[in-house]
C-alpha cells in the first residue's frame, strides 16, 4: 500500500501488536524458509537502519529479533483466521502442523540439493500493519519451484491471496502513522537501483514453525537450531560442537544425513570436514538418518526462561536465569529493560533486546558459563579474549571484577597456563579492578589521541616510557603475572591508517613503538597493509571491518552496511605487498622478527630511561641476566647521545635499527638517524 501522508494502521493489528508495542500472545504455524547469512546479513541492517531512523516516532512495535527472520512460503493458520472454542484452535493449529511437517518431509527429499535464488526487490507496507523486504524469484525457473512448493500446502489452508514472497522487518505499532517519516525510513533501509542482492534460499531447509507471538517461533518437530557465526562454523570446532548437541539432545530433525551447514542456515558440510573430524579422532554417525545442528545455547536458555515465567513456574530452573523487574517497576537508572510477551515481567537488555542480560547471581548461569569455556579448552582452545567485560553486570564495577576473579580462578584451576585478556573500554583507574583476574587492554596509548600515535608524531617518547613504565609497576602490584597488552585500534575504533600516514612515516614510528615495546601487542588485521576504515557520517562499525585486502582473486565483500568510499582506500593488496620487500607489510614483518630475536623486550623488567631536552626517548628491558635497550628517534634530525648518562648498561652492538636509516655506537656514543628505531644488546 501507498506510503504518504498521515493513515491508520490496519485493524487486525491490534491481534498481533499491544498498543505500547510489545507483543500478546498470538498462536499459530506457518511454513517459512530460513535465511542464509548474506540474507540474514542484510535484512538485520535494514532493520537497523529503520528503527535508527524512526527511533522516538511510536511507530515501529519492539523489534523482531534475528530467529524471527524468515521467507515465509505459506500460512497455516493463525487467530485471524480462528473459529470455535480455545480448545477447538488448540486441536486445529496441532493438526495443521503435523499435516505440513509431513509435506516438508516430502519436499526435502525430493527436492535434495536444489536452490531458489531470491532478489531482494523492495522494502514495502505490507497492508498498514507491517515493513516487509519483497522478493522476486531471479529466473522463471526459480519462480516456478517456488510456486510449484507454494501450491503443496493448499490441501492443509488455501489462501485467499497469491504467493508473495518477503520478509518480514518490522510491525507497525496500532495508530495513525506518518507515511512521509516511514518512506524516508524505506528510502535509507532499501536496496539501490543495480545493487540488489540475492539469497539463496534451499528447499532442504524449508521448515515448519509455531509461533507464540510475533517473537517467539519455534521449529515443528523441535530441532537444535544452527545460528553461528560464518568462519567458525567451517571448522573442525563447530562441526564436534554439532554433533555434540545433537547427541546430548537426541532431538529427531528429518531430513537427509547432515552433520553441519557450511553457512548460516543452508549448505550441507562436505566430506572434507567429516574427514578431518575423523583425523581428529572424533567418529560422528554417517548413517544416521536425522539432520543434526548446532543450538544456539543461550537462545535456548531465554527460551525456557519466557516459557518459565508464562507458566508462573518459580520452581524452573530458568526462572530466575536473566535479571528482570515486575512491569510497573521503576527500572534503575541507566538500565534497559523490555517486556516479554505474556508474563508480567520485562527484563533487562542494555544493548539490544536481542540480548538479554544473563544474571550472574545465579549460581546456575555462572555453571552455565563456566561450561561453555571449559568445553572450548577440552577441545585445544589455548585462551580467550573477552569482549566488553565491564558488561557482565551492567554499571556494577565492583561486581564485574569479583565475577571475573571468579571465573578465571576456575579457568586456571582447569587448564593451568590459560591465555586470557580482557576489553575493559575505560581508564587506568577501572582497569586496575580487573587486572587481579586477567590482563586488560590498554585504551591509554591506543586510538587518535593515544600515545603511540601522539609519539609517531614527533611527540616526547619519554611521556609513554614514564607512562608505561609506571603502569607495569602499578599492576605487578595487582598481580604478578600481569603485563601490559597495547594496541593501535581495533574493530570498535578507525582504522590507523586514517589518522597516521605512510607517506610521513607516522604509521611506520608508531609500529616501532608498540611492537619494539614490553607485553602482548595485538594487530589489527589489514594494519599490516595500511588499510584504511571509518565510521565517517553513515555512523557505521561496518565501515571499520572491511574486507581484506587478499588481492589474490578472492571474493570476499564488505560487510553489510558498509559505505567506505573504494577510491579512499588503498589498494596496496596483501599479495602485492608480500612480493615488495619495501612495503608496509615487509616493514612489519621485519619489526615482529626483531621482537622474537630479542625476548628481553617482551618479557624483561622495564625500566624508562631519562631523556631530557629531546623528544627522544627508550627504555632498557632485562631478563635473565640480559639487558637490552630499545631508543625511539621519532623527530625529523638524527640524534647523538652518550649512553652512560642514562643507564650503567655497557652496550657494546647495536642487534638491529629499523626505519628511515640505521644506527651506530661508537663506544657509549650512540647516534640514531631521524625517523628511526634501534635495539642494543
Amino acid at each position: 500500500q501507498e506510503v504518504q501522508g498521515t493513515f491508520p494502521t490496519h485493524e487486525g493489528l491490534k491481534l498481533k501488536v499491544n498498543p505500547d508495542g510489545t507483543f500478546p500472545p498470538f498462536p499459530g504455524g506457518t511454513v517459512v524458509f530460513r535465511p542464509d547469512r548474506t540474507c540474514l546479513q542484510v535484512v538485520l541492517q535494514m532493520q537497523r537502519v529503520l528503527y535508527h531512523h524512526l527511533n522516538g516516532s511510536g511507530m515501529l512495535a519492539a523489534p523482531l529479533p534475528a530467529s524471527t527472520i524468515h521467507m515465509t512460503l505459506h500460512d497455516l493458520i493463525s487467530p485471524e483466521t480462528a473459529s470455535g472454542s480455545a480448545e477447538e484452535y488448540e486441536q486445529e493449529v496441532e493438526n495443521s502442523l503435523r499435516d505440513a511437517a509431513e509435506i516438508v518431509e516430502d519436499i526435502r527429499k525430493q527436492y535434495a540439493g536444489k536452490t531458489i535464488a531470491m532478489t531482494a526487490d523492495r522494502i514495502v507496507n505490507m497492508v498498514s500493519k507491517s515493513l516487509v523486504l519483497l522478493l522476486r524469484p531471479r529466473t522463471e525457473e526459480d519462480g516456478e519451484l517456488l510456486e510449484a512448493l507454494y501450491h503443496r500446502f493448499d490441501c492443509i489452508r488455501p489462501l485467499s491471496y497469491p504467493l508473495t514472497p518477503h520478509i518480514t522487518l518490522a510491525y507497525y505499532q496500532p495508530g495513525l502513522l506518518d507515511g512521509d517519516l516511514l518512506a524516508e525510513g524505506i528510502d535509507l533501509a532499501g536496496t539501490r537501483p543495480g545493487e540488489s542482492p540475492v539469497f539463496t534460499f534451499y528447499p532442504e531447509a524449508l521448515t515448519v514453525q509455531r509461533f507464540h507471538d510475533m517473537q517467539h517461533y519455534r521449529d515443528i518437530p523441535e530441532r537444535i537450531c544452527f545460528c553461528c557465526d560464518g568462519g567458525l562454523n567451517r571448522s573442525v570446532l563447530a562441526a564436534n560442537i554439532l554433533n555434540h548437541l545433537a547427541g546430548e539432545r537426541n532431538l529427531p530433525v528429518t531430513g537427509e544425513a547432515r552433520a553441519a551447514y557450511a553457512d548460516t542456515q543452508g549448505m550441507p558440510v562436505s566430506d572434507e570436514v567429516w574427514k578431518t573430524l575423523e583425523d581428529h579422532g572424533l567418529c560422528p554417525d554417517r548413517e544416521h538418518a536425522h539432520a543434526r545442528y548446532l543450538e544456539n545455547r543461550e537462545a535456548s536458555w531465554f527460551t525456557a526462561f519466557a516459557e518459565a515465567h508464562k507458566a508462573g513456574n518459580t520452581d524452573d530452573p530458568y526462572y530466575d536465569f536473566y535479571t528482570y523487574i515486575g512491569l510497573s517497576d521503576t527500572a534503575p537508572a541507566g538500565r534497559a529493560f523490555a517486556a516479554l510477551a505474556g508474563t508480567g515481567i520485562k527484563y533487562e537488555c542494555n544493548f539490544s533486546g536481542d540480548m538479554p542480560e544473563l544474571n550472574y547471581d545465579n549460581p546456575a548461569v555462572r555453571q552455565a558459563v563456566l561450561d561453555v569455556a571449559k568445553y572450548y579448552l577440552d577441545l585445544g582452545v589455548d585462551g580467550f579474549r573477552f569482549d566488553a567485560a565491564k558488561y557482565v553486570y551492567y554499571g556494577e564495577q565492583d561486581k564485574n571484577a569479583e565475577f571475573w576473579k571468579w571465573y578465571m580462578d576456575e579457568l586456571r584451576a582447569y587448564k593451568p597456563g590459560i591465555y586470557a585478556v580482557a576489553e575493559v573500554w575505560d581508564s587506568d583507574a577501572i582497569t586496575d579492578q580487573y587486572y587481579p583476574a586477567l590482563n586488560c587492554f590498554n585504551f591509554t596509548l591506543s586510538q587518535t589521541s593515544g600515545l603511540i600515535a601522539d609519539c609517531a608524531k614527533a611527540g616526547r617518547v619519554t611521556t609513554l616510557t614514564n607512562y608505561v613504565d609506571k603502569y607495569l609497576h602499578n599492576v605487578a602490584g595487582l598481580n604478578p603475572d600481569a603485563t601490559i597488552v597495547t594496541f593501535i585500534t581495533n574493530h570498535d575504533c578507525d582504522r590507523a591508517a586514517g589518522f597516521l600516514s605512510t607517506e610521513k612515516f607516522t604509521m611506520q614510528l608508531a609500529a616501532n613503538i608498540y611492537i619494539l615495546g614490553p607485553g602482548s601487542p595485538f594487530i589489527y588485521y589489514g594494519e599490516e597493509l595500511g588499510m584504511k576504515g571509518s565510521r565517517g557520517g553513515s555512523n557505521t562499525d561496518a565501515n571499520r571491518r572491511l574486507a581484506m585486502l587478499w588481492g589474490d582473486g578472492d571474493t570476499v565483500k564488505d560487510p553489510v552496511g558498509s559505505t567506505y568510499e573504494t577510491s579512499a582506500q588503498t589498494h596496496e593488496t596483501a599479495m602485492r605487498q608480500r612480493a615488495d620487500a619495501d612495503s608496509l607489510y615487509s616493514y612489519y614483518k621485519k619489526l615482529i622478527m626483531i621482537r622474537k630475536a630479542n625476548p628481553e623486550i617482551a618479557r624483561g623488567e622495564y625500566k624508562a630511561l631519562a631523556f631530557t631536552g629531546t623528544n627522544v626517548g627508550g627504555f632498557t628491558s632485562t631478563l635473565d641476566g640480559k639487558t637490552v635497550a630499545v631508543i625511539h628517534n621519532t623527530t625529523t634530525s638524527p640524534y647523538t647521545v652518550d649512553l652512560s648518562t642514562l643507564t650503567d648498561v655497557d652496550f657494546t652492538i647495536v642487534a638491529a635499527y629499523i626505519g628511515q636509516g640505521d644506527a651506530t655506537l661508537n663506544g657509549t656514543e650512540l647516534t640514531i638517524a631521524a625517523k628511526t628505531s634501534c635495539v642494543l644488546r
